[in-house]
């Protein structure tokens, strides 16, 4: 095992270590032996930009333009027959169109980084919630079933950052929903750039769950008639699977390596780059996904307390807030 030169690192992470009841050492970090491999980072290489970032980037953007293509037949032919079909209400064929669309995408988003991620070397060896986040790659050894799974996602969110504006119903949190787009297109560019791709396939991995639930939910609530405690059982996988995946798996697989364990692994605090922008970004991903669980909790109180169970998000949700004279 090759133990690198660590610097160090600033009053926070020897803060965490004492904490924990750990000493500021390299080897108790590093128990499985994981070779941290020297790395200078490409990012302000030009050539780099130029050959790898930028192709990546437009390729990202013909996918968006693909999954618009897509989306549009999906929904013309599947999805918008369907939700005439079994909708409630024809006014309400539009979000469940929507949803069905999303679901179905999110779906296989998911499935997809489950299974790239389980494949990876470090899923089995006990301690790949350090690790999986600091196997930095070199220019040209990117694993390809990693970079499907980043280009899909960017295409898909350069897609929903067009549809936000001209497609998508309209809804209460639309700022921070736009902002939560710029935020992942960003995260993706970057960590591509940099070549931290096992970062983002965990962050995917820990997002896309949700969504599949969510989504669901929205369908089920337009075309069937449920009684109160039936929606309630239908709502629960929606705070259970946000609570587990985007809050705790996030926190323990994502940001807390990235806030401490990334200045040992990444050869020492002087070269973890980026160490920051990267934490800062993906900590405005965590205050946006606890913001969404407290309205998320909200709804659930709402319906154990005997109301029906609406999206408060949606512009056009009741207010509950509010008392009827």
């Amino acid at each position: 095992m090759v133990l690198p030169d660590v610097a160090e690192p600033p009053y926070h992470i020897r803060l965490y270590f004492r904490f924990i009841g750990e000493e500021w050492r390299v080897d108790n970090l590093n128990p499985s032996g994981f070779e941290v491999p020297p790395y200078d980072s490409p990012f302000f290489d030009l050539g780099h930009w130029e050959n790898k970032v930028i192709p990546f980037v437009l390729k990202g953007l013909l996918v968006g333009i693909l999954i618009t293509i897509a989306r549009f037949l999906f929904e013309k032919f599947i999805s918008m027959p369907l939700g005439h079909n079994v909708v409630k209400d024809r006014k309400d064929v539009p979000k469940f169109v929507e949803s069905v669309t999303k679901m179905s995408y999110y779906l296989c988003a998911w499935l997809a980084a489950f299974y790239v991620l389980i494949h990876q070397p470090y899923w089995t060896d006990g301690y790949h919630q350090v690790l999986s986040v600091y196997r930095v790659y070199h220019l040209g050894e990117i694993p390809e079933d990693i970079e499907w799974v980043y280009l899909m996602s960017l295409g898909w969110y350069l897609h929903n950052m067009y549809s936000f504006f001209f497609v998508d119903s309209k809804k209460k949190d639309d700022a921070i929903m736009l902002a939560h787009h710029v935020v992942t297109v960003t995260l993706i560019t970057l960590s591509y750039a940099v070549g931290y791709f096992d970062f983002g396939l965990q962050v995917l991995f820990s997002m896309d769950i949700c969504d599949v639930f969510l989504e669901l939910m929205r369908a089920l609530r337009l075309c069937l008639l449920l009684n109160p405690f039936f929606e309630f059982l239908c709502f629960l996988p929606i705070p259970i699977s946000w609570l587990l995946f985007r809050i705790a798996y996030y926190y323990k697989a994502v940001m807390e390596p990235s806030l401490f364990f990334v200045t040992v692994l990444n050869i020492g605090w002087q070269n973890s780059n980026f160490y920051f922008v990267f934490n800062l970004l993906l900590f405005s991903l965590l205050a946006m996904n606890v913001y969404w669980f407290i309205m998320i909790l909200r709804v659930a109180l709402l319906t154990v307390s005997g109301k029906r169970l609406h999206d408060t998000r949606e512009a056009d949700a009741p207010s509950h807030t509010k008392k009827h004279r």
